[in-house]
Formats: structure tokens, sequence, C-alpha cells
């Protein structure tokens, strides 16, 4: 009967080669692909066991337990050292808006190659390692980095900065939905034009130190970012989000969200 739950062992190894393989090369086509051939491995697997022997299925169990076994110490040892290949995570918060909304899961990959200013990133909070934050960096080592009338000041000057037509708002809060670029990375982050704290909209200037990150949100009003608990250590980054896998809010699903790519 286990057999059921699972194909071969060499089907198994591959498409899971594939979804890790299309998560780092942050496709949503190829993950999709990939979760259409495990189904479809899935019921062939089904089809088989009618004329398997118990032998074969004996095995086929036997392959499945390996499977598990390799797999979740994998998973460990890459946990250990800090380099999954791909992991899935949801936003809990609102301080990514509108990147990212309460409720969206998206998959992640280990960052390849220098950080980049502008780069949404994971990392292990630094006052409680247990916890995962996801928001962007602004400074790199080096860097000046001020805010004023919450514009951001990088290195003495204003970083390019325009108002889009987005809705943003409700009927208890007015804000405003702007575009950002820096250094060829264009997002989008929230302005609230009543504010929750003068600091959010004055900052600084700091010059950022060697081996740490300056970090902020997206929802620049609502975000406990660098401004509030300080610098990133380097050593606490872990993934670089991809695209959204799949939405739920008060609303229902958020059709609309899946499958976009993370900015």
């Amino acid at each position: 009967m286990l057999a059921i739950l699972g194909a071969g062992l060499g089907h198994v190894v591959m498409l899971w080669a594939a979804f890790v393989g299309s998560v780092v090369a942050g496709s949503p086509r190829f993950v999709w692909t990939f979760f259409v051939l495990f189904v479809c491995v899935r019921i062939a697997a089904i089809l088989e066991t009618v004329s398997i022997s118990v032998a074969a299925a004996a095995a086929q169990t036997m392959s499945i337990v390996l499977i598990v076994i390799g797999m979740s110490a994998l998973s460990y040892i890459s946990g250990e050292v800090g380099t999954q290949l791909a992991r899935a995570y949801r936003m809990p918060t609102p301080s990514m808006y509108p990147s990212l909304e309460v409720g969206d899961r998206f998959l992640s990959s280990r960052i390849l190659g220098k950080l980049q200013r502008g780069q949404v990133i994971v990392f292990s909070y630094p006052r409680d390692r247990t916890k995962s934050y996801v928001q962007r960096v602004v400074g790199l080592p080096g860097d000046s980095i001020a805010m004023r009338r919450g514009t951001l000041i990088l290195n003495g000057r204003s970083i390019d900065k325009r108002p889009v037509s987005d809705p943003c708002g409700t009927l208890e809060i007015q804000c405003t939905i702007w575009e950002e670029a820096i250094d060829g990375n264009t997002y989008k982050v929230m302005m609230n034009s009543q504010l929750f704290d003068p600091k959010s909209w004055e900052f600084g200037p700091v010059i950022v130190p060697d081996d740490q990150l300056f970090v902020l949100g997206d929802n620049r009003d609502n975000s406990a970012d660098s401004r509030y608990w300080g610098y990133l250590p380097m050593e606490l980054v872990q993934a670089k989000p991809k695209f959204i896998y799949w939405s739920y809010g008060d609303e229902g699903i958020r059709w609309n969200r899946i499958n976009k790519i993370v900015h």
C-alpha cells in the first residue's frame, strides 16, 4: 500500500532536482511544470501498483524510506551551513507592502553572488535569531544612509523616486505608492500621510559598518527595520525571495498575486 505514496527512486530524485533548479532560476513556469510532472508520476505510480508483486512493493517501500531519510538529512545539513537551495516562507506582517502582503507565501533561494542595494532578502532577526524577517537592502558597508521627509538619502544623494497611481489606503488611513530605484533595482514603497513615528521620515545620517547591512521595509511608516533595531550582520542573511506561489487574505484567495515575481 505504501507504494501508492510515491514513484520510483529515479523519478523522485529527478523531480526533486528539477524543482530545486526551477526555484533557483526564479521562474514560476518551471515550478508549475514540475508540479504537473510530479502529479503525473504519482498517477503512474498508482496504476503501476495494480500489477506489482508483494516483493516489489516491499522494495519500493524501502526506496521511499531511503528517499525520506536522505532528503531529511540533506535539509538538515543545508540548514546547518545556511545554504538551502530552496525554501518556502509566509509573510506574517504588512512591513513589506506593497511588494509582499500578509498571507503571501513565497519560495526563496540562497543568494548567489554579491548582495545588491534594492534587493529583497530573508534574514534571521538579530535580536531573536529564531525569527526570520523579510526586508530590502538599501545600504552596503561604507554607505551613508539618511531619510529626509520620507525620502531615502544614499551617500548624500536622494534616490530616484516618483509617485504612481496604484490604489492605496482605507477610510482610516491615507497613503500613496511610490516607485524607487537603486542601482537598477526598481520597486514600490508605501508612504503614510498620517505618520506613526516621525523617525520613519527623519533619520540619520549614519555610516554602515563593515560586514553589516542597512535594511528597510517597503511599508516605510509601518516597519521595524534598521532605523529602529540597528544594522544587519551579513552572516544572518538567509535567502532571496523569488516569487509568490500562494496568497490568501480576509477576502479569500488572491489569484492576481499567485506567480508574482518578488522585486
